[in-house]
């Protein structure tokens, strides 16, 4: 029995990424981009994950201002990140954090932030 019904929905994805106040994120062989990890980002969330032997791709754009990232297999260290965000949920601090995960995000995922680079890189590519 699940919490929530799986659904692949948009609007089932962003309302669950509202509904959460941290993205404690998990996948064995690691990300090979995130797009769950840059969606919490987008919604203001910070993010605890881990470190894979397979696919580390989303430790290019996590950082320390809104992140937690443990080592492979440390499930103490996980368990210890848990911890101090509940802590920082406590006393307030987990939205500022949430607030440097939004706007890393749409620096770095929003098209409208990104265009002149894709159009560059056409234009060079066509030359």
């Amino acid at each position: 029995m699940s919490i929530l019904a799986p659904s692949a929905q948009e609007k089932d994805v962003w309302a669950f990424h509202q509904a959460i106040d941290v993205l404690a994120h998990f996948r064995k062989d690691g990300e090979s981009c995130g797009l769950n990890i840059e969606e919490a980002m987008l919604c203001g969330k910070p993010i605890i994950s881990h470190k894979s032997r397979i696919w580390n791709a989303h430790l290019k754009y996590l950082d320390g201002s809104f992140s937690r990232v443990a080592e492979i297999d440390n499930i103490k260290q996980y368990t210890k990140y848990m911890r101090e965000f509940t802590e920082l949920k406590q006393n307030g601090k987990i939205l500022k954090m949430g607030k440097k995960a939004k706007e890393k995000a749409e620096k770095l995922f929003l098209i409208k932030n990104n265009i002149n680079r894709f159009e560059r890189w056409v234009d060079r590519a066509l030359k």
